[in-house]
């Protein structure tokens, strides 16, 4: 993927270039000897300067918890008690097109004080000179947020943003006005984001052998900062869980697909949220979701676009929630079973069958249509291609069933 945006991250490491991602945005890292020097007016010995600019902590594009141990080193403190003598600066290698900066304040105390608050932003021009970046506070001040108390064990993402503007700057100096508490100030970490346009991140797989939360950064490759993959993108649920994994949310999720691609251990999808199927894109040809092996959805299932569900041969999706049509045509490929166990809505769509088995003991208030494959009422799939008689917990209640020479059309 071509990406147009850069994120200047600050390194004493000697780097390569690296990817990381936020919001499902991918940017470019830049992590190889972009920083001459890191300095502060002054440090605790085992919290120093270079602590907030060396992407300790730092997991994706959340940065982990610091409990105040000394082996830590995730931030940078000062042992001054005035909150207006403390001054953090860097030097860049060369001079930089500056979008914005990412701050994480200070989670040296549990209560989130200790942080700055009110700051002075400067920076120095390619001439040289110290320029200040006005902010809308007191003489040109900004406001940096205290860090959330409750997240102080948590991955966190950054809690202000700081806007350049695109000013070349070979450097960045932060000046402290006043602070959160009395004591202890200092940043956990500062992020440089070049000037630029962003491009999304359309692809997240799970990298967790094991289930977990959808929400959670860490646990998709890449990671995300701020928000799950969520939108116009692709969730992948490889073969790397070590048994039977459940994948929960409790909000609404909306993707462009959902692929499972898993013959040895089953994925549930569950949680009070739902998934929600959608494209900004509704000409392209995708199969919005496609199953290797056996998977289920927990959480209701809402179309938002016309779908198309692939289950290889040997393999089943089951549908053990509501599956809202939305008045969209949800078309089955492939050799497998796709089960309805719960109420299919379809608001005005319907189900086209190409290939495989529709089976379970859901009820069905709409049109399909079978085009070549089998309709099993029942929780159990019939190799045979004739709908057998309904019952109280067949698939649907057929009212009638008419006989085309090419194509059975059964209203349900």
């Amino acid at each position: 993927m071509m990406l147009s945006r850069k994120n200047l991250m600050i390194s004493s490491l000697a780097g390569l270039l690296a990817l990381s991602s936020v919001a499902n945005a991918a940017y470019l890292t830049v992590a190889a000897g972009e920083i001459i020097d890191v300095t502060a007016n002054a440090e605790w010995g085992f919290l120093p300067a270079i602590g907030a600019a060396d992407e300790s902590g730092i997991i994706g594009d959340l940065h982990s918890q610091h409990d105040g141990s000394t082996s830590q080193q995730q931030l940078w403190v000062s042992n001054v008690t005035s909150a207006v003598n403390n001054t953090w600066s860097v030097e860049f290698a060369q001079g930089y097109e500056l979008g914005s900066m990412w701050v994480w304040n200070s989670r040296w105390s549990a209560d989130g004080t200790g942080g700055f608050k009110d700051v002075e932003v400067y920076y120095t021009d390619e001439f040289g000179s110290e320029q200040q970046l006005m902010g809308p506070g007191f003489f040109g001040s900004w406001e940096f947020a205290i860090s959330n108390p409750t997240d102080y064990a948590e991955d966190t993402p950054h809690q202000t943003e700081i806007p350049f503007g695109g000013v070349t700057a070979t450097g960045v100096r932060l000046q402290q006005v006043t602070g959160y508490g009395a004591t202890g100030f200092g940043l956990e970490e500062v992020r440089f984001n070049l000037f630029g346009t962003l491009e999304p991140q359309e692809t997240f797989t799970w990298a967790r052998t094991e289930g977990g939360n959808w929400n959670v950064a860490g646990n998709w490759t890449p990671p995300f900062g701020g928000a799950p993959p969520n939108g116009n993108v692709d969730a992948i649920f490889p073969d790397s869980t070590s048994g039977p994994s459940t994948v929960y949310t409790d909000v609404p999720i909306t993707v462009r697909s959902i692929q499972f691609n898993n013959s040895s251990n089953s994925y549930a999808v569950a949680g009070l949220g739902s998934i929600n199927l959608g494209t900004d894109t509704p000409e392209e040809v995708i199969d919005s979701i496609s199953a290797v092996g056996t998977h289920e959805f927990q959480v209701n299932v809402n179309l938002l676009a016309d779908a198309t569900v692939y289950v290889a041969s040997d393999s089943t999706l089951i549908f053990n929630n509501a599956l809202d049509l939305g008045g969209f045509t949800l078309t089955k490929t492939g050799d497998g079973e796709m089960a309805i166990r719960n109420d299919l809505i379809t608001s005005g769509g319907m189900i086209d069958l190409l290939g495989g088995t529709i089976s379970g003991n859901g009820t069905i208030s709409g049109d399909l249509i079978n085009g070549g494959g089998t309709i099993s009422p029942g929780n159990s799939s019939s190799t045979s291609a004739v709908v057998p008689e309904p019952t109280s917990i067949a698939l649907a209640a057929v009212g009638a069933l008419l006989l085309l020479w090419k194509r059975r059309k059964v209203s349900l």
